[in-house]
């Protein structure tokens, strides 16, 4: 009875020292898949500053650029940054991430930032293209750095790398350079300008495990908290009495949290009680619908995306 009791107590050891062998092989795994994702955007990176004359980073305050600047920072350790962050305020964008954006870039990364708003009283996309495009031109920028990733939607899995763009500013996916084993080719005429997205490869996972292991500061509206909502056309929106004239019963506190942060008027939430990264990565790996499921214009048209990036959305 006793050498049974000793057996069947062997048996469990065993297998109980392969689970932590496997776990701590995953874990092994898995940071060295991140360091590969970092390093090849942290090679794009150099590459960017390096081929084009006046480049710049496009600044939304959300978690991809936040992480695209983190990387920015490591790629040029322990100098600052080569290149200023543009950001186009759509006069729409929450408190949060406009104090989060003076917070990080002016205080702790100390790069040049440029903003450039709409001047306008209403939400109009078009508008955004439209300031954007001009500063592009104003300040002869021949190339921008973006943190979108393939993964995001179906335009952007469009996208290469070095992505061309004309000299009006505007996207053709039929008429890209191809990309072999990280030859790109930037030649372009003057005016033309290049996208460029180091992310491109990465998903919304391998976002939060970075943000995890890197120990990013993001803004609040990533994390579980409590807002007033309205709930439209199947999509929570916060609520925002300048633009939502909807009655008071129709408004809810709601806990919840953002996957991808746009503005105010179409970034839409989740119910969530995920308060921290680590728990925000639990939640995200149990997911089965995209991050932009809950945006409002990609809900009104699902290729509205791809048209915008047409006309030289950024």
């Amino acid at each position: 009875m006793r050498g049974h009791v000793t057996l069947l107590l062997s048996i469990h050891t065993t297998k109980s020292i392969e689970i932590l062998i496997d776990s701590l092989n995953m874990e092994k795994q898995t940071q060295l898949y991140l360091r590969q994702l970092e390093s090849n955007a942290i090679f794009i990176i150099r590459e960017f500053a390096a081929v084009f004359k006046k480049p710049v980073l496009l600044f939304s305050g959300g978690k991809d650029s936040i992480v695209l600047a983190h990387l920015c920072r490591k790629a040029f350790y322990p100098t600052k940054i080569p290149f200023p962050f543009l950001h186009i305020d759509s006069g729409f964008n929450f408190p949060e991430i406009i104090e989060f954006r003076d917070k990080f870039l002016k205080n702790e990364l100390q790069v040049d930032l440029i903003v450039r708003s709409t001047n306008s009283n209403q939400k109009n996309i078009q508008l955004e293209t439209k300031a954007f495009l001009a500063t592009m031109s104003e300040i002869a920028f021949d190339a921008s750095l973006c943190g979108a990733r393939r993964s995001d939607e179906k335009a952007q899995a469009k996208e290469r790398i070095f992505s061309h763009r004309n000299k009006y500013g505007k996207w053709n996916p039929e008429n890209q350079r191809p990309e072999i084993r990280n030859t790109f080719n930037v030649e372009h005429n003057l005016g033309e300008a290049f996208r460029v997205f180091p992310m491109s490869d990465w998903t919304e996972i391998d976002l939060w495990r970075y943000i995890v292991q890197e120990n990013i500061e993001l803004p609040s509206l990533y994390y579980a908290h409590y807002r007033d909502m309205i709930n439209s056309d199947g999509i929570l929106l916060p609520y925002n009495e300048k633009y939502h004239g909807v009655k008071k019963r129709e408004i809810s506190k709601e806990l919840i949290r953002f996957r991808t942060v746009s503005d105010a008027t179409n970034s839409g939430a989740i119910r969530s009680f995920a308060f921290d990264a680590k728990e925000v990565l639990v939640e995200v790996s149990k997911m089965r619908l995209s991050e932009r499921s809950a945006n409002m214009t990609d809900k009104s048209n699902k290729f509205a995306l791809e048209e915008l990036k047409s006309l030289g959305h950024f």
